[in-house]
């Protein structure tokens, strides 16, 4: 039996499983969808439930202690607790799942896990940004036993293993599997249909990468456009950035990799329309003058913008190779100014310039 493991199949901002299953039916599929809502631990304390769950406990521990112990000891312990409810009450009744089909590294990805222990089960992820880059490192052996693994949106094939700096789970997956089979991206779209964004800095409050969330806002709000942002680096704010793209709704459009070698940045440079870094306005003393990642993006090609602040004019040339964005500008003006201009940029000629600047 193949099945379609979903929690909460009829949430609001779920459209995007139920349009997946609909492909699925149209593609010759044959899955039956099972909600694992209807399994959770809902406080009504049966015996046979509780027994089935504390068996299922029982084998783990003691064929499986190791695999226990990374589910129970990481931050995601409730969630992890109740997927093991759940694989009990499903297994009690359907001992014959063949595959399943998951979005999310969440509960029903546990579930799908714990299927594969014990009948084999194959299970295909179907990866979303802000999970892998929450998941705990702990949890990576969910990734590592998926048959098949999906991008849900235009990630480009395997960086998106990159999660918070560890490069590890990709490797392992690509060296164990041959990627045509392995990761079957959604079909990619067009460049020319993708405005693709890239800020490299260190997470901190004087680089006002909320504000940067923000015009992305109104870019999706506004624009038919397709919008990537990578996001290279690592700082205090993380929590908080974290936190305003779930807010925003901004997940399926950011895309975060930690801090990464200089020598692994060089591509995303290449591939950017455009290079944003606002940088809040502070006083001179607190100043970080210009950003070695400004010289980074220039030298190759790839035009910056960025508030006109402390010394950003005399480098930023507006139209030419960025734009010094005035301090008066709110979110929704960038956002406009960037739409109206970051196909008119010329890397030839930026790289140029580069060479003479500095």
């Amino acid at each position: 039996m193949k099945v379609f493991l979903v929690e909460n199949i009829n949430g609001l901002s779920h459209t995007f499983i139920r349009n997946d299953y609909i492909d699925q039916i149209n593609h010759g599929e044959n899955f039956k969808i099972i909600d694992i809502c209807d399994y959770t631990f809902n406080g009504n304390f049966k015996f046979k439930k509780l027994f089935n769950f504390l068996i299922r406990l029982i084998i783990l521990f003691f064929f499986n202690p190791i695999i226990l112990f990374k589910l129970l000891f990481n931050r995601k312990f409730l969630s992890n607790i109740n997927a093991i409810y759940v694989f009990s009450q499903l297994y009690a009744i359907h001992k014959n799942i063949s595959q399943f089909r998951i979005h999310f590294i969440s509960k029903a990805a546990v579930v799908g896990f714990l299927y594969n222990l014990f009948n084999n089960a194959n299970y295909c992820v179907i990866c979303h940004a802000s999970d892998l880059y929450s998941m705990p490192n702990s949890m990576n052996m969910i990734l590592i036993k998926a048959f098949k693994i999906e991008a849900v949106t235009w990630f480009g094939k395997g960086f998106v293993f990159g999660r918070i700096g560890n490069h590890g789970i990709g490797k392992t997956i690509l060296k164990r599997n041959i990627i045509s089979n392995i990761i079957t991206s959604n079909p990619p779209i067009k460049k020319i249909d993708i405005l693709e964004i890239l800020t490299v800095s260190r997470l901190a409050t004087q680089k006002d990468i909320i504000f940067a969330l923000e015009i992305l806002y109104f870019l999706k709000l506004n624009y038919k456009i397709n919008i990537v942002y990578n996001l290279i680096g690592e700082g205090p704010e993380f929590p908080l950035i974290f936190d305003t793209v779930k807010k925003l709704n901004l997940t399926d459009q950011v895309f975060f990799h930690g801090a990464l070698q200089n020598s692994e940045i060089a591509v995303y440079y290449e591939s950017a329309d455009l290079f944003l870094l606002p940088c809040a306005e502070r006083d001179v003393n607190d100043a970080d003058g210009l950003p070695v990642v400004f010289q980074e993006s220039l030298s190759l090609g790839c035009p910056i913008f960025c508030k006109d602040v402390f010394g950003i004019s005399e480098l930023i040339i507006n139209n030419i190779n960025g734009y010094a964005i005035p301090i008066s500008f709110s979110a929704k003006d960038c956002a406009d100014l960037i739409m109206r201009t970051y196909k008119k940029f010329n890397r030839t000629l930026i790289k140029s310039i580069a060479e003479e600047q500095f």
